[in-house]
């Protein structure tokens, strides 16, 4: 049995206001339960990208970024949020 519920949202997430009104704008108040994800456009052509993490748990929320750089291969280049060992999920991604 599937766990998941699709659940529509009345708020939108993105909007277009002014930057000083988005601080009122908390990720907790568009779920209790719910992982956003945001990443980066023209990353190939770029040889940059960056992911930015929101997981919601009821009160809990644990926010991570992690830019990447691609010379060889990609790489890691800087985060935050993340440890080492949850890192390594994405390296071998």
């Amino acid at each position: 049995m599937n766990s998941y519920v699709k659940k529509i949202n009345k708020t939108q997430v993105h909007k277009k206001q002014p930057s000083e009104k988005n601080h009122q704008r908390l990720i907790s108040q568009f779920t209790d339960s719910g992982i956003f994800v945001w990443y980066s456009s023209n990353t190939k052509v770029n040889n940059y990208g960056s992911l930015m993490v929101h997981i919601v748990n009821n009160s809990n929320i644990k926010t991570f970024y992690i830019g990447f750089k691609k010379n060889k291969e990609w790489n890691v280049i800087n985060s935050i949020g993340v440890n080492k060992k949850e890192l390594g999920f994405f390296k071998k991604k």
